[in-house]
């Protein structure tokens, strides 16, 4: 088990340091730091952090590839294109085009 030992801010005000047994572990989105109801002093196991990192990475990820979508309308193919440029997880491309979809910012036939 380890234990949050520090929350600071980071310069992009969007995100905060984790810190866990006093020294930097991850860090995490606001809205994801709020919904998880992280603070200093709980204790946290290697599934729970592996699970909360998982979860920034693809907020992180997801955040660059809707500024670039939102740029212009996009295609399947140019969004692919984009993780493979920006090396975007495996794992999480399909939920990423997946929510870019639903959000109406994905669609080849208006493309």
């Amino acid at each position: 088990m380890s234990i949050i030992t520090s929350v600071t801010a980071q310069k992009n005000q969007k995100r905060v340091n984790i810190f866990l047994d006093g020294e930097y572990s991850f860090s995490l989105d606001l809205d994801n730091f709020g919904q998880l109801g992280l603070k200093v002093g709980k204790e946290l196991n290697q599934e729970e952090i592996n699970e909360i990192i998982k979860k920034s990475e693809f907020q992180k990820s997801f955040d660059k590839t809707l500024n670039f979508a939102m740029r212009r309308p996009r295609s399947n193919k140019e969004i692919k294109d984009y993780f493979r440029r920006k090396e975007i997880d495996i794992s999480i491309q399909q939920n990423i085009i997946n929510r870019l979809i639903r959000l109406e910012l994905l669609d080849d036939q208006k493309f």
